[in-house]
């Protein structure tokens, strides 16, 4: 007997298990290729300045496709302002963290998201704050400088990599009541789109990529391969 139609699983059923799993493994490929990138010579500012770069081509093309290019002219200006606070900044405190701390300590000081989220969100959106969540964020805090005070084989103590990726963890919970706000009104590739534009504009001037040889360029090229899914993956399967 012929299974119906609506028995048989569709991959779009599953899809975002599968893009879950590939967002992750391209995000864990972040840090060996900063620090590779941190190797040819590349300074932080260059890093932050070719993560926008990119972004641009990437959401942008994908909201052209898609015919979600389109901003009120009214809107734009906070689009790309956006991008100076909420991408801009974020990647150059990243990546000083990773410079300056190691790979391990800057992601853990940039997962303190949550506990940022929860307090802009009580500012910002009215959102109350319970004496549970206070607690925890009480707690995680606790623990990251606990975290911090160890060390381990990766990262060594720097108060400037400890400040910066608790800056990076700030400048990355501006993104979830940001996104709340345009919800409905303008699809994640826009979003990042001219927001990627804004952040790339920002920084270009800190950027000496001219100075570069040509053998440095042909080496960046699996950074910028590696980031293409990185940067791309997490934001774009929101629009899926």
């Amino acid at each position: 007997m012929k299974a119906e139609h609506g028995d048989i699983p569709s991959f779009r059923a599953y899809s975002g298990y599968v893009l879950l799993a590939l967002a992750a493994l391209f995000w864990g490929l972040n840090g060996p290729v900063v620090r590779y990138a941190f190797s040819l010579g590349l300074t932080v500012s260059e890093l932050a300045f070719l993560r926008c770069a990119v972004g641009v081509f990437c959401f942008g093309a994908h909201a052209v496709c898609r015919k979600e290019w389109r901003v009120a002219p009214r809107d734009l200006p906070k689009l790309l302002l956006f991008g100076m606070a909420g991408l801009a900044l974020l990647n150059l405190a990243y990546q000083t963290a990773v410079r300056e701390s190691g790979v391990a300590l800057a992601v853990i000081l940039l997962y303190t998201a949550p506990a940022w989220v929860a307090l802009l969100s009580r500012v910002f959106l009215g959102h109350r704050l319970s004496a549970r969540t206070l607690a925890a964020i009480g707690i995680a805090m606790a623990g990251v400088f606990l975290v911090t005070l160890a060390g381990n084989a990766d990262s060594r103590l720097s108060w400037l990599g400890v400040m910066a990726g608790l800056a990076s963890a700030l400048f990355y919970a501006l993104h979830f009541p940001w996104n709340f706000r345009w919800r409905g009104i303008y699809s994640p590739a826009a979003l990042y789109g001219y927001g990627m534009l804004g952040g790339a504009l920002f920084l270009l001037p800190f950027a000496e990529l001219t100075a570069r040889p040509a053998l440095i360029w042909l080496q960046l090229f699996p950074v910028l391969a590696l980031w293409l899914p990185k940067l791309v993956l997490p934001k774009l399967f929101m629009t899926l």
